[in-house]
């Protein structure tokens, strides 16, 4: 087992986590605790087993699992955190002291509730459900703490928790904790946002899809469109996901028309974004956000199955099918995936030259954007050139 003592610890503490030399774990004698007072687990609340040392706090697991995976996934940043809020006072002192230790105590979780609720959406992000379990489940328990059992701040945690689910594949776990979502929404309806409407409303969408129940998650998709239409507008990129999920669940209909109706829809938004972003000298600070946000939330997917999809069922040379290979090019182009970029626009091109023509306005839109990315890979690579032969010169 794992020892260590403060000397060895290295002054860096991100450093010293990356040599997994952060904390030892060993077996907790429960024995040493009054009954019914053994330590519930950090993330699950179930009596632990394990304890986890660390310099700065320790921590209760009911398993080494449980334990292992909530340090990859967020206590390694969390712990030098939490052992100053464990700290019992000193003092009792008088009660605007005790007032004043509450707010300050309630300002600090506020804090880790936000630090622990984007670590989940960024493991999330990049495909690690498995750790934003943790994460999220950090962010639920302090979001309890300072809000209360009911409230309507607990439904963020739950979302991503259900999600963190939806893509392990574990649906029933997932609609779990939707249903505990729903309750909190109902209860708190006016503070509930349109934002975490749709975002309830379509990830019940994908657990009934996952389940077979194409109606009902059909229903739920419709409503996700209708609170994201509120809270974003009808053209917005954020919108386009619940158009995507609704064509998907038509397609799982055998409804193909229907289907590529509504995938329409989304490459009809994500052009005109894509495109303005092409004509703009300095992008728009939220528009930019709003697009990286979607991009972490397979954007690149979404286009790329809209594009395969009506190659499949309209062919390759079909005008709609070039149309979202042009998209899919922008959001590459957009990326910074240069070559990526490249193929996928002159390909299209090729398409819109022999389906509209090469004077038509936009068979010469697209040869333009292509021309200007064919220059500026040739004046990257010059400049590489010239740099190369000034440091064999020197």
């Amino acid at each position: 087992m794992l020892r260590f003592t403060t000397s060895d610890l290295d002054p860096d503490w991100q450093t010293q986590c990356m040599k997994h030399r952060g904390y030892r774990l060993e077996k907790l004698n429960t024995l040493a605790f009054p009954k019914g007072k053994t330590p519930l687990c950090e993330i699950t609340g179930q009596p632990s087993s394990v304890q986890m040392i660390t310099p700065y706090v320790t921590l209760f697991f009911a398993t080494r699992e449980d334990a292992l995976a909530s340090w990859e996934a967020i206590m390694w940043k969390l712990c030098p955190l939490l052992g100053p809020l464990r700290d019992e006072p000193e003092v009792v002192g008088s009660e605007e002291d005790r007032k004043r230790r509450k707010r300050t105590y309630d300002m600090s979780l506020r804090a880790l509730i936000e630090m622990t609720s984007e670590e989940s959406s960024t493991l999330l992000r990049d495909n690690k459900p498995r750790l934003a379990i943790p994460a999220a489940l950090q962010a639920l328990k302090f979001t309890r703490e300072v809000y209360g059992e009911g409230s309507v701040k607990l439904v963020p945690s739950f979302l991503l928790l259900a999600e963190a689910y939806i893509a392990m594949k574990k649906v029933s776990r997932a609609e779990s904790f939707l249903t505990k979502a729903n309750v909190c929404a109902l209860k708190n309806e006016s503070e509930c946002t349109n934002d975490i409407k749709a975002q309830l409303h379509r990830n019940f969408g994908r657990v009934y899809m996952t389940k077979g129940r194409l109606s009902s998650a059909l229903k739920q998709l419709a409503y996700a469109v209708y609170y994201s239409s509120l809270h974003s507008g009808p053209e917005h990129v954020e919108t386009s996901r619940g158009y995507y999920e609704c064509a998907i669940v038509f397609f799982e209909m055998h409804k193909i028309e229907q289907g590529l109706a509504f995938f329409d829809r989304v490459v009809d938004i994500w052009f005109k974004l894509l495109a303005s972003l092409q004509n703009e000298d300095k992008i728009d600070e939220d528009k930019a956000g709003d697009l990286q946000d979607l991009l972490a939330n397979r954007g690149l997917e979404m286009l790329t199955r809209v594009f395969e999809t009506r190659a499949k069922y309209l062919g390759d040379t079909h005008i709609a099918t070039g149309e979202a290979q042009y998209t899919l090019g922008l959001l590459h182009l957009f990326m910074g995936r240069t070559e990526d970029a490249a193929q996928q626009i002159s390909n299209a091109a090729s398409t819109y030259s022999s389906e509209l023509g090469e004077d038509h306005p936009s068979t010469r839109d697209i040869l333009q954007v292509l021309t200007q990315i064919q220059e500026e890979t040739r004046d990257d690579g010059n400049d590489e050139e010239e740099e190369e032969m000034d440091s064999k010169e020197e």
